[in-house]
């Protein structure tokens, strides 16, 4: 398990659902990761906020990659 995963274990659901909502500059790996975890932990997420976390996760990969 990486560190930043086990980390990001250590918030509790508010804290990632901010991290989330935040167009922060965490890299988009520790969102996706976010992501992940609040579904293991049962958060539902409807259509709507599943399709904009997956573009805001892949808009920043994909300028990263730019830079």
């Amino acid at each position: 398990m990486s560190a930043s995963k086990k980390l990001l274990e250590k918030k509790n659901d508010q804290e990632l659902l901010n991290q989330l909502k935040n167009d922060n500059l965490d890299p988009p790996e520790l969102n996706a990761l976010a992501f992940e975890l609040l579904q293991e932990r049962g958060h539902v997420f409807d259509p709507g906020e599943t399709a904009r976390i997956k573009n805001q996760i892949i808009h920043k990969q994909n300028k990263d990659h730019l830079q």
